[in-house]
């Protein structure tokens, strides 16, 4: 029985040994008194210390910053006597020593384990100096392209303030040039008017018939919003009343109301409605 147990004690102990050999992570192990009991393959490739030269130097003062060695003292004292600790349990960001005096960024999982009545802490450090470095320079390019789309966005409401102020003007011009051809065209109208009223008052008809054939030159033009309806009326030289000469789509009682007032609103004697 016995030496089966030995047996497969051996067995484990080359299979222990076997996984932190070929482990990528740092595992170490510290007895009661603080030395390193334990120091793996990937140990000595992080921190550059051979496990004969490790083994049996105190753990905080080969590969923990000066800085936080003040810390260290504070809690041993208690995890010596209890195993307990603020950092057992858990896992840590915290910054190692190398051998050649650079410090590293490591990832740091720490248990306690009790042998023979005393306590021994086993951790497992992860060199993640690599991964902090590009977790930087995302950060970096992150910042970089927060800044230029900044940049860019307010580039966009320059330009499109500047666009914006180019439209109103555009606009602007538009509204004016299409005011002036309105107007020219106005003018062109009113003087093929005027020209074909002097043609009008040159022809050999009745002056009644002149002055409806103006009327309607004047009650066709487009831009006149009223209604297409209106009168002429003369005077004459050795009286001060006045008479409707032509017309143009007046109902009959309008006509009568026209005829029976002159333009002050005084009614017309009876012999000059007649």
């Amino acid at each position: 029985m016995k030496d089966f147990i030995e047996k497969n004690l051996t067995v484990s102990e080359r299979i222990l040994k076997k996984l932190t050999f070929v482990a990528q992570d740092a595992i170490v192990m510290m007895d009661s008194d603080g030395l390193i009991s334990f120091w793996n393959r990937a140990a000595e490739h992080i921190f550059g210390y051979t496990s004969e030269e490790a083994v049996n130097r105190p753990l905080h003062r080969l590969i923990v910053p000066s800085s936080y060695y003040d810390d260290f003292v504070k809690g041993f004292d208690r995890f010596q006597s209890t195993g307990i600790g603020n950092v057992l349990d858990k896992t840590h960001e915290l910054v190692a020593t190398r051998r050649d005096g650079t410090d590293i960024q490591v990832e740091v999982s720490i248990s306690a384990i009790e042998i023979e009545g005393v306590w021994h802490s086993i951790g497992i450090i992860r060199d993640i100096t690599n991964r902090k470095l590009l977790e930087q320079e995302l950060h970096a390019h992150r910042k970089d392209l927060e800044a230029l789309v900044q940049e860019r966005t307010f580039k966009l409401k320059l330009a499109n303030a500047d666009i914006e102020q180019v439209n109103e003007f555009l606009r602007q011009e538009i509204t004016e040039r299409e005011q002036l051809e309105t107007k020219l065209h106005h003018n062109y109208y009113m003087q093929e008017v005027i020209s074909t009223m002097l043609q009008i008052a040159l022809e050999q008809i009745p002056l009644k018939n002149k002055l409806e054939s103006a009327l309607d030159l004047v009650l066709s033009a487009p831009w006149i919003h009223i209604q297409k309806k209106a009168c002429i009326f003369l005077t004459q030289a050795d009286s001060n009343t006045l008479t409707m000469a032509a017309q143009r789509h007046l109902p009959q009682v309008l006509q009568v109301a026209c005829i029976s007032k002159n333009m002050f609103g005084r009614p017309v004697p009876e012999r000059d409605q007649a």
